[in-house]
């Protein structure tokens, strides 16, 4: 009677080729799985920081942040007591200038033209670098946030409700100090509003009104879509209005 069953030389061929395909396919996986997370991660992180906001607000009877640091002149120190008072609300610590600057601002790289580059060169025309004269803070998930406010008020802003009120830009790094620390991987930008909302670089209305850049030239359609990335900062819209997807490579 012929007896069923695999040879021992059957079993190793198809355990060879289960590791062969594994090996392949492993990375892509968790590749798929790491990007799949960044848009959660992103929405709760502004998520978190709107709603100490929303309560700095309250509990100071006020419905614009500018006046909660009205007395002070100089951006960088807004920047320091907008962060110290919001450390109230959520679990934040600040960091020094030295750590910030030495670990993480000059290690971030982002899009511009095309190409990878050193953050502290990108252009204007590419929103520029936001990571000046601000202040740092870190979650206690390990979450990196970084206030920059204006110094710059335009007139014709002055007599508007405060969500048409730019005051500042939000950069937030959902990994903190570990890499990949690249612009559009880990690391988004928001503008930050006198209501404490923000709004996506990229997004539909995401500076309208605010410092008299016009909104269609750094729109994540343009700049951050499925089929190129020419400016990192507008991919946080595009994560946005996709229901928190990452559409682009």
């Amino acid at each position: 009677m012929k007896k069923s069953g695999f040879t021992l030389a059957e079993v190793l061929i198809t355990l060879g080729i289960i590791g062969v395909v594994a090996a392949l396919t492993a990375p892509s996986l968790v590749q798929n799985a790491g990007t799949a997370q960044v848009g959660p991660k992103l929405a709760k992180a502004s998520s978190t920081f709107q709603v100490a906001a929303e309560n700095l607000l309250t509990a100071e009877e006020s419905t614009k942040l500018s006046a909660i640091v009205s007395g002070v002149v100089n951006s960088n120190e807004k920047a320091n007591l907008l962060g110290e008072r919001l450390s109230e609300f959520m679990k934040i610590t600040p960091i020094d200038d030295t750590t910030i600057k030495t670990k993480w601002i000059d290690t971030i790289v982002g899009y511009n033209g095309g190409s990878w580059t050193s953050e502290k060169n990108l252009s204007n025309s590419s929103y520029g670098s936001q990571l000046t004269g601000g202040c740092a803070l870190l979650s206690s998930d390990g979450m990196i946030y970084y206030i920059r406010q204006r110094n710059i008020w335009y007139p014709a802003r002055l007599a508007q409700q405060p969500h048409k009120q730019c005051i500042g830009t939000l950069t937030i790094d959902i990994n903190g100090f570990s890499k990949p620390n690249k612009v559009a991987k880990d690391v988004f930008q928001f503008t930050l509003w006198n209501d404490g909302s923000l709004r996506p670089v990229g997004s539909t209305g995401w500076d309208k009104d605010g410092t008299g850049i016009e909104d269609d030239k750094m729109h994540w359609t343009k700049l951050c879509n499925e089929t190129s990335v020419t400016s990192g900062w507008a991919c946080a819209g595009a994560i946005f209005e996709n229901n928190l997807k990452v559409i682009y490579e």
